[in-house]
């Protein structure tokens, strides 16, 4: 039997990554020490498979993680519809010491998953600031997941409705909140708005999710680059 054609999977498509240079004093100040070694990533294991009730896929990652910066885990994936998805998954943050990667993610989506890569990526921290001109992939990893049917086609892709939220631009500014918030240990998907209320802080909100679920609100305070969660 024919093998369905594999469409290459060559990269984000609609997800951009800002570079920011955030002071993070508060989330490293205590793990300087050690910070010349090199990072290492030993992926033991990662699955993608259709949860049940057919609303999306469940994610497994497993292994170990150690280096001083942060690692990224990034999915790719093309559907039954023709389209090219990339969602982040999580940062996760070993401080210099050799920690364990144990997670599981949802990924929402009613569209079968044709293929998907997984793209683990690392970004130096050097004094207490991510170095993202040296960002390395450190994994790499694609797969089959629900095949086509034999003698079908994908796509074409439907285009996303827009409304004034899904298409709110996002400057440098709102982009640099929004990877702030992220790796301060809460989600912001999207930003929807974002306004200073003086003496250095900033009021974001944000959609939880990047496909435009939930509603979130932080408060930044720029200078001693913490982030609050707000009612």
């Amino acid at each position: 039997m024919a093998m369905p054609d594999r469409p290459e999977i060559t990269g984000p498509q609609h997800v951009k990554r800002a570079d920011f240079r955030f002071t993070l004093s508060a989330m490293v100040a205590f793990t300087l020490v050690g910070c010349g070694s090199q990072p290492k990533l030993q992926m033991d294991d990662w699955g993608i498979a259709r949860k049940a009730d057919g609303s999306g896929y469940s994610v497994k990652l497993q292994g170990k993680a150690s280096g001083m910066g942060a690692f990224s885990a990034i999915l790719q994936y093309i559907d039954h519809n023709g389209c090219t998805v990339t969602q982040d998954l999580e940062n996760f943050y070993p401080l210099g010491e050799e920690i364990p990667v144990s997670k599981v993610f949802e990924v929402p989506t009613k569209a079968k998953i044709q293929r998907a890569k997984l793209v683990v990526d690392f970004t130096p921290d050097e004094h207490g600031q991510l170095q993202f001109d040296q960002r390395r992939d450190m994994f790499t990893n694609e797969r089959t997941v629900d095949p086509l049917p034999p003698g079908k086609k994908p796509g074409p892709c439907p285009k996303a409705k827009k409304t004034p939220e899904s298409s709110f631009g996002q400057s440098s500014r709102e982009e640099n909140a929004a990877t702030m918030i992220n790796i301060a240990g809460y989600r912001c998907g999207r930003v929807l708005e974002a306004y200073s209320i003086g003496g250095g802080k900033i009021v974001v909100r944000c959609t939880e999710y990047r496909d435009g679920r939930g509603r979130v609100k932080y408060e930044i305070d720029t200078n001693a680059a913490t982030v609050q969660p707000l009612d």
